[in-house]
């Protein structure tokens, strides 16, 4: 009634596998794993990767596994434990590349337990614990986190954000739940300092929310003098180029910095400025600011001027 394998080993280059365990046939047209179990080493990832659902994306590295079926022969439960040594992922949708990569996972069911998993995406070390699950419509519940992120990556994502000149190094944390076919991302960025530029800011924290498509943004940081606060949202996806819609206020800036960024040359010699902008970007066309702000304490040419109100369109 059951056939035993009491040691079965198999070789094919550097790959070893081991099978042993049994299977209940005494039920022939129904037949079942009696903790049948296989252990493999110095598996090469990409020769197996067509085996899950990941279209589009390319995978490499090492695995080594041991993993035990039991019950009926058409749907076992699995359990056991996976490890994956220089791994790399490349030809994300986004055109990430991320190397050096080292997991640890246990099975159980049709949900995978990530205790330990780490990648190099560029300089940047990320680690990343949770759980994902169903092979068929999969789910995942991650966390993830990096330090030492380079601001100047951003162009990688948005070609246009290089005009910016944006510097500095941040800690980033994020999660990423949902389905494959409906993710959700919530990460928060925290830069310590950097600059825009060339102007620089200071203890600069990014909120930010995936879903829909659509990612939402709150921003806050300090400038020289002053501080700046946003929020928005972008749609990263959209059938032109990226469009977003977003709101900037400003309370106590240095007038003079900012109007450096309008002409390098102006007549005030000092100044606070406090208001309100709209950022729009539609497809190709150049973005589009308005809204009103006030100069406080303003002086030109030695002189002491009053409140002015000012507005943009």
């Amino acid at each position: 009634e059951y056939l035993k394998v009491h040691k079965s080993t198999a070789h094919a280059g550097d790959m070893q596998l081991e099978l042993l365990g049994a299977v209940n046939v005494a039920d022939f047209q129904n037949p079942s794993f009696q903790d049948l179990t296989l252990r493999v080493s110095n598996v090469a990832w990409h020769e197996w990767s067509h085996l899950l659902p990941l279209e589009g994306w390319e995978l490499d590295g090492l695995i080594a596994a041991e993993i035990t079926a039991f019950g009926p022969l058409a749907a076992p439960a699995l359990k056991g434990h996976v490890d994956i040594e220089n791994g790399r992922v490349h030809n994300l949708p986004l055109d990430l590349e991320l190397k050096d990569i080292t997991a640890k996972a246990v099975l159980a069911d049709d949900t995978i337990e990530i205790r330990k998993l780490q990648g190099v995406w560029q300089e940047t070390v990320f680690t990343a614990e949770g759980k994902a699950g169903n092979w068929e419509k999969p789910w995942l519940d991650l966390y993830l986190s990096g330090t030492g992120l380079d601001l100047r990556r951003i162009a990688d994502f948005i070609p246009e954000a290089a005009d910016y000149q944006i510097q500095g190094k941040c800690r980033i944390t994020a999660r990423l739940s949902g389905t494959a076919a409906s993710p959700e991302i919530q990460a928060e960025a925290i830069v310590p300092e950097g600059s825009v530029m060339g102007e620089p800011f200071r203890d600069m924290e990014l909120m930010a929310q995936y879903t829909g498509k659509r990612v939402d943004l709150e921003l806050s940081a300090a400038a020289v003098d002053g501080r700046i606060t946003g929020w928005g949202s972008w749609w990263p996806f959209s059938a032109d180029n990226p469009d977003l819609m977003g709101e900037l206020q400003l309370e106590g800036i240095d007038a003079v910095r900012a109007a450096r960024f309008i002409t390098p040359k102006q007549p005030l010699s000092s100044g606070k400025l406090a208001g309100s902008f709209v950022i729009k970007t539609s497809g190709s066309a150049a973005p589009r600011v308005y809204g009103t702000a006030s100069l406080l304490d303003a002086v030109i040419a030695d002189h002491q001027l009053g409140p002015v109100a000012l507005s943009f369109n």
